[in-house]
């Protein structure tokens, strides 16, 4: 063990030096701190809106249309609406950390990642990504033309990500940490509770209330016509 550790020594050694050469915190203003607390205070409602705006903005890539998915907020509002509770479900995990900002960054661009890779499909094929597609993605981070990838599209969309994880992995290090109480039983039980009965719940009513369906005839019809990020979590609980 003490082999592998030393291994691993002028790695750290670099890490050490390349973070110590990083701009020092300088402190915050007593507005920062009030702007923040204000955010905690509420951040359920703005949790929500952030949901939907993610929720809108990985339609427009899906959709390769600003228009389109305009017509598919006012045309199916009730499953936007849906679409934007399961992200605001996938937002909520952060709660369980005290790096809230990172996680939601992290999640967000999860989330447009997705997005942004079945509105590359769409673009060669008319079938939307699904959960079984994922072995398309060693393709994609080749750089080579494919299917359903050309060898352009992955370059810039590995470039992105490389671009956004090094600016996840400085965030992480440099990001704020929540300062704040934290409830270690209630926090967990609550997400534990909208992740497995408020979801299926809410799901469940939708479908009933045919805002969704259950089940698709026409895979692409069925993304089109109930929102993306329902359509993939389809194919991945289904």
């Amino acid at each position: 063990m003490n082999k592998l550790f030393q291994k691993f020594a002028p790695v750290k050694e670099k890490a050490e030096v390349f973070l110590s050469k990083l701009p020092k915190r300088k402190p915050h203003s007593e507005k920062y701190y009030k702007r923040i607390a204000f955010f905690n205070k509420y951040s359920l409602i703005f949790h929500f809106i952030l949901a939907c705006f993610i929720t809108f903005t990985v339609e427009v890539i899906s959709r390769r249309d600003f228009f389109s998915a305009v017509s598919f907020v006012g045309n199916h509002t009730w499953a936007y609406l849906y679409n934007a509770f399961i992200v605001f479900a996938s937002l909520s995990i952060v709660y369980l950390f005290k790096t809230r900002a990172q996680l939601r960054v992290l999640i967000t661009g999860l989330w447009i990642f997705l997005g942004t890779v079945n509105g590359i499909i769409l673009s060669n094929r008319v079938t939307p990504f699904s959960y079984t597609d994922f072995k398309m993605l060693p393709d994609l981070f080749a750089m080579q033309n494919t299917n359903y990838f050309t060898a352009e599209e992955a370059t810039v969309v590995v470039a992105v990500v490389a671009s956004f994880i090094i600016f996840l992995v400085l965030f992480f290090i440099k990001g704020p940490k929540y300062q704040g109480k934290r409830h270690v039983v209630l926090s967990p039980l609550a997400i534990v509770a909208l992740l497995v009965v408020g979801i299926p719940i809410t799901t469940q009513a939708a479908q009933s209330s045919n805002i969704i369906a259950s089940y698709f005839a026409n895979i692409a019809q069925g993304y089109s016509d109930y929102g993306f990020v329902y359509g993939f979590s389809t194919s991945v609980v289904g």
